[in-house]
């Protein structure tokens, strides 16, 4: 096949993988029917949602070096491989019924543990080779933004269309022509056929076409990265000295007015280039302060997200009275799909007009990445505004949220709560990487971007274990305010809160909690994060040392 025709066959895989790869994100769509027919408690609910998140995040940095050094197609078929295995132990370990301890006879929760370990190796390794793909096809012209956009948005929309499936296709029979809840049998066996399909059709099409040329761009002429020109190691690294190549000065070697050339030698040393750059690279990243910031707010940032994100299910039951008093609660797939939907034109909304209106480059700082603008922009807005402005917006809802507004009006507001979140989940998780691209360059990329996508998971195992702490506390709280017996009934002058004086109690059925003291404090401590997480990074754009006195436009 010819280049254009490859670059194609590219384009429209990593679009496939990346609709497909982001099947966690409807985990609250099953998450309460672990605790309903597993007899999970939400802390073990919760464990299973952060092993995933664990598998996902630690390992990118691993399947970014391996996408880097020797191409997208092998992570792919990997992908499809344990996505497949991970979700049909899934389906088997939940037909078996609730465990031995939990009075069943089922295979151990820790069964569960490990297949969902698959699934988050799965889904990181997948959207990793389908971003890595793109980035290097098609994030070297002016519209990287909109390019680096497009995946990472379909990715998004995976929870949406595959939560659909289960809730309108896959579903039980409630009788009377009734839907009931999503079959998770099946839905698990449908999302391990299709996943492993997907990662074979990845082995065959993830291709990046003319990679040399962007290696040879980049060694001879490390001046023009905006990080690396002043690294003597990047410098001997790109010259290629440790492989017997040669600086040709034009002058004498006391002249030092012009810098060598590279002579590129006619031999196997030339296909040795690459990762001693590669490497170089990854060096100078690491010891990049404004790296460690942007990452601690990509920290405080996703844990909450991601935390909001896997405990949908949960939160919305917290939203009424406990039974048999609770009015009609609203689905948690409809949110699945409206924090699917906002976050995916979060993502190509920022990402599209981040590329119209973030400053041009005017100094020698230009990134490789970046071509000359075809005409003087009027009206500029930094990438960082655009993902401040989003990271507020997300500790908008989570407040709102937090204030005790939504309760006992879920079906009315929480979709509000959904969207914002959604919208600057999506935004944050679209504007971080086009941020790694311009500052450090796309020729290391999946490495890059691999060592920041890495904190997410330490954010979501501390803000699951936050949340799955504070609904277990207070519901026993519950529990022991009415003497050990919360079977339906409420707790009078509990707290105070929603419109017209109405009452927000507290109360707790069996292991299930209801009411604002279930969440309130815990999303009010995720606001504050976020706002953390914005400090952070106005310090590593504008504070010393920070891109904006180094001269990088972003």
């Amino acid at each position: 096949m010819s280049g254009p025709e490859l670059l194609w066959l590219a384009f429209f895989t990593d679009r496939e993988a990346s609709l497909c790869a982001g099947s966690i994100t409807a985990y609250s769509l099953y998450g309460p029917l672990f605790l309903a027919r597993l007899h999970y408690s939400q802390l073990q609910v919760n464990l299973v949602s952060i092993a995933a998140e664990l598998a996902m995040y630690l390992p990118v940095p691993l399947w970014g070096f391996v996408c880097d050094r020797y191409g997208p197609r092998l992570p792919s078929l990997f992908a499809g491989v344990v996505f497949g295995a991970g979700y049909l132990l899934a389906a088997l370990t939940y037909r078996r019924g609730p465990s031995v301890a939990a009075g069943g006879d089922g295979w151990p929760f820790g069964v569960m543990v490990v297949a969902f370990v698959g699934v988050g190796m799965g889904t990181s390794c997948m959207y990793l080779s389908a971003v890595t793909t793109c980035a290097k096809n098609f994030g070297r012209g002016r519209h990287k933004g909109f390019a680096l956009a497009m995946p990472i948005a379909a990715f998004g929309l995976s929870g949406m269309w595959q939560s659909q499936v289960g809730s309108r296709l896959l579903y039980e029979d409630a009788g009377g022509g009734r839907r009931g809840e999503v079959d998770v049998f099946r839905y698990f066996l449908f999302l391990a056929m299709t996943l492993l399909a997907v990662g074979v059709v990845g082995a065959v099409g993830l291709r990046i076409v003319d990679e040399e040329a962007l290696i040879d761009e980049v060694a001879e002429e490390p001046e023009r990265s905006a990080l690396l020109e002043d690294s003597p190691f990047f410098q001997h690294a790109a010259t290629g000295r440790d492989y017997g190549t040669l600086p040709d000065r034009r002058a004498s070697d006391d002249d030092d007015s012009d810098p060598p050339t590279l002579i590129k030698p006619d031999s196997p040393i030339e296909s040795r280039k690459k990762p001693p750059l590669l490497n170089a690279e990854t060096r100078a990243f690491l010891q990049d302060p404004t790296l460690w910031l942007l990452a601690a707010g990509f920290f405080l940032v996703t844990g909450p997200g991601e935390a909001f994100i896997n405990n949908l299910g949960t939160i919305i039951g917290t939203l009424y009275p406990a039974p048999p008093t609770t009015l009609p609660p609203t689905s948690p797939a409809t949110h699945v799909s409206i924090v699917a939907i906002t976050s995916t034109l979060a993502r190509i909304l920022t990402g599209t007009l981040s590329d119209l209106l973030a400053p041009v480059p005017t100094s020698k700082h230009t990134p490789t990445t970046t071509a000359p603008p075809t005409k003087t922009k009027t009206i500029t807005i930094s990438r960082l505004t655009f993902l401040l402005a989003s990271t507020l917006l997300l500790s908008a809802g989570q407040a709102l949220l937090a204030s005790g507004l939504v309760q006992n009006h879920a079906a009315q507001r929480f979709g509000i709560v959904s969207a914002l979140v959604g919208a600057g989940y999506g935004a944050v998780f679209s504007l971080v990487p086009i941020v790694c691209a311009v500052v450090w360059g796309v020729e290391n990329f999946g490495t890059n971007w691999g060592i920041v996508a890495m904190v997410p998971a330490l954010g979501a195992t501390v803000w699951g274990l936050v949340f799955a702490g504070g609904y277990s506390w207070a519901a026993g709280a519950g529990a022991a305010g009415l003497g050990g017996m919360g079977m339906g009934m409420r707790m009078d002058g509990a707290e105070g809160g929603g419109e017209g004086g109405e009452m927000v109690a507290m109360v707790v059925q069996d292991v299930l909690c209801y009411g604002r003291a279930c969440y309130a404090p815990t999303f009010w401590a995720m606001a504050v994060s976020v706002w953390l997480a914005c400090g952070l990074w106005l310090w590593a754009w504008k504070g010393p040392g920070g891109w904006s006195r180094r001269g990088i436009v972003v």
